[in-house]
């Protein structure tokens, strides 16, 4: 399931929690008096706030709304819960074990919020998350409220509510949504960490791949540098999310498949035979074999099949022409040829960057997409 879906999902099961939660209170509101009645104008307008920030919610994590981070959802659920409960300022906290404190995760309504951090057991919010118990203001004052974040019996950090807009103060009504938000925006942030993690796991793992490429033909670029660029050229074309990212991991990793090359062919001073080109071609195809072993990295493996493919249909290994050639491996033929030209040879010395552009322009409709060569070169004079 991708981050999308499962937030998705999540949001869904709030949504079916809340109307169930606020139901049971506005019926234990009617039994309560002594003639039935219905429910009075403003809380069923509280009702129909308290509905519309839980879907506004759930919009945010529906499947298409692009990557989500953990401080996009954390702004998130800030919206829904002030836009409910009516507070003018919210700050979502969560623990940093290495730090042993709460960080600000997002915030809305003041700076101060925003680079507050807190120890547990300091102030309302780290009285909530040391004791995994609910803290709000008595008395004079302006109304707030500290709820704890937890799932699965992990503390994950503490909502906190201001209402100094001269509504009063937070109710029991309040409490109870609040309760029942923070629980479900735990689940979902657990789920966001693990997926985060994960990707940071396979980052370093691209990492460990592009530097095993490099270690072994000094000639190709920095993994890195090509990665940024690539992210540029895909903004340029306005690329979906996931398809930008995909063509990020190929930019890192295009090369790849060097690794499964002989190194005397790699590192010949001298020109290459037919044969011997021929096995420098299989590249192409080894680095493809090699990312196609993880699911997750199929797109990137395709991108990588077809990065030596030509526009006008002479590349190869398929001899694709057009649109037939994917996007990304569009753009990595293009990147591929770029770092190419600016690396001596030992039948040249490298080109500059003018006369490397004017070569780009030159093959343009015939080895590459002249779109993309459009998009590159504006892209790459802004780096």
């Amino acid at each position: 399931m991708t981050e999308s879906t499962v937030l998705a999902a999540l949001c869904a099961a709030l949504l079916a929690a809340l109307w169930w939660a606020l139901t049971r209170l506005e019926a234990a509101t009617r039994a309560a008096v002594s003639r039935p009645a219905p429910p009075p104008p403003a809380d069923s307008t509280r009702l129909e706030s308290r509905l519309e920030a839980i879907l506004a919610l759930h919009e945010r994590g529906r499947p298409g709304s692009g990557g989500l981070t953990l401080q996009d959802f954390g702004r998130a659920v800030l919206d829904a819960a002030c836009s409910a409960v009516g507070a003018d300022k919210a700050a979502l906290l969560v623990y940093d074990g290495a730090r042993e404190t709460l960080v600000p995760l997002a915030a809305v309504g003041s700076d101060e919020l925003a680079l507050r951090e807190t120890r547990p057991g300091e102030g309302p919010a780290g009285r909530a998350y040391q004791t995994g118990r609910l803290e709000r203001s008595s008395g004079a004052g302006v109304p707030f409220m500290s709820v704890p974040l937890a799932a699965l019996d992990q503390r994950l950090g503490v909502l906190t509510l201001y209402r100094g807009n001269g509504d009063g103060a937070l109710d029991r009504a309040d409490e109870r949504f609040l309760a029942l938000l923070a629980r479900e925006a735990a689940m979902a942030l657990h789920q966001l960490e693990l997926l985060e993690n994960q990707e940071t796991f396979s980052m370093e793992m691209m990492q460990v791949l592009a530097r095993a490429a490099e270690a072994k033909d000094q000639a190709l670029g920095n993994s890195e540098r090509s990665r940024a660029l690539a992210r540029k050229v895909a903004a340029e074309l306005k690329l979906p999310a996931g398809e930008a990212r995909h063509v990020e991991y190929a930019a890192m990793l295009h090369r790849v498949g060097k690794i499964g090359v002989d190194q005397t062919l790699l590192s010949k001073p001298g020109k290459l035979s037919p044969q011997e080109y021929d096995q420098i071609k299989k590249y192409t195809t080894i680095g493809a074999e090699i990312l196609s072993r993880a699911k997750a990295l199929e797109p990137v493996a395709r991108i990588v099949l077809h990065q030596q493919e030509w526009f006008n249909g002479r590349g190869y290994p398929d001899g694709l022409k057009g649109d037939e050639i994917p996007v990304g491996s569009r753009i990595v033929a293009i990147m591929n040829a770029w770092e190419a030209m600016l690396q001596d040879r030992p039948y040249r010395k490298a080109l500059s960057r003018e006369a490397a552009r004017a070569e780009l322009q030159k093959v343009a409709g015939a080895q590459f997409d002249p779109a993309v060569v459009a998009a590159f070169l504006k892209a790459e004079a802004a780096s």
